[in-house]
């Protein structure tokens, strides 16, 4: 809960000039593309592609719903950070021991649990792509540790934004590449969109599809990845709305690719249904 006033890590400029033009803005984003790379984890991914397995693209209007949500939510805790010269923890920790104490609980539970379930997540779709090379346990422990580690012991900002950027590449040209190739109805991807309907049974995959979106320790992280970069003062709002927005953008694109991916899996699976059944149904016509 350190003051954000003092100076910061990583090597950005802190005395830069806000950036006025398009082209300008567009090129010095990147902690909104770390909210793409680390707000879509694993559990997102599954949750937008089970999703998309039980009932098609029907819930794309969830994703953009909740990818409205997460970005008006960050950007008021960012510009509250620029008024103030104070991040949210700050702020939580000026309400009392209650607010520090509660964050904490929380902290510990949900850090215990994603720090379990994300390396072994990773380590999963690592075996997957290189079968009988190394334990999945091993694969654990270097996701977790080593690459972890290394890059929280480096400290820099600059290195570990352009690792994030790296992996959105790699993202977009592997799960959005996917989506299109399955080339999914346009029409169908406009009635999900346009039309918000709630299916029997979809409720809970609706919420969990809403919530999903953009995470939750990232609304906090944000503020912290723009002071790195020597966003400090009002003056760098429309900067921060440029950033964030794309961030977001790119967030809501990888979970309706995952939506797409997940809907042509519900396809196959009630075309091979509708196959046994009409199989099944002549087999037993004399």
């Amino acid at each position: 809960m350190a003051d954000v006033r003092g100076p910061a890590g990583g090597s950005y400029a802190r005395d830069e000039a806000p950036a006025t033009s398009w082209r300008r803005r567009l090129r010095l984003i990147g902690p909104g593309l770390i909210v793409a790379a680390t707000g879509v984890g694993a559990g997102d991914m599954v949750t937008s592609l089970a999703a998309g397995t039980e009932f098609g693209t029907i819930l794309i209007w969830a994703i953009f719903l909740g990818a409205i949500l997460k970005f008006a939510l960050t950007e008021g805790l960012t510009r509250w950070y620029m008024a103030t010269n104070t991040t949210v923890l700050d702020g939580w920790h000026s309400m009392g021991w209650w607010a520090t104490g509660y964050f904490m609980i929380y902290l510990a539970l949900v850090t215990f649990f994603f720090g379990a379930a994300a390396p072994s997540a990773a380590a999963l779709a690592v075996t997957a792509m290189f079968p009988g090379v190394l334990p999945l346990w091993v694969w654990a422990v270097l996701h977790a540790v080593v690459f972890g580690f290394v890059i929280c012991f480096i400290g820099r900002y600059r290195v570990f934004e352009r690792v994030m950027e790296v992996f959105v590449g790699i993202m977009f040209v592997t799960v959005v590449g996917l989506a299109v190739l399955l080339a999914p109805s346009l029409g169908e991807l406009a009635m999900g969109t346009l039309v918000p309907r709630i299916p029997a049974g979809s409720l809970p995959y609706a919420l969990a599809v809403i919530g999903g979106v953009g995470g939750t320790f990232t609304l906090v992280s944000y503020t912290y990845w723009v002071r790195e970069r020597g966003w400090r003062r009002p003056s760098w709002l429309p900067m921060m709305r440029t950033d964030l927005g794309v961030g977001y953008i790119v967030t809501g694109l990888f979970m309706v690719a995952m939506l797409v991916i997940g809907g042509r899996s519900f396809c196959s699976s009630a075309a091979r249904a509708s196959t046994a059944k009409l199989d099944s149904s002549r087999s037993r016509t004399p």
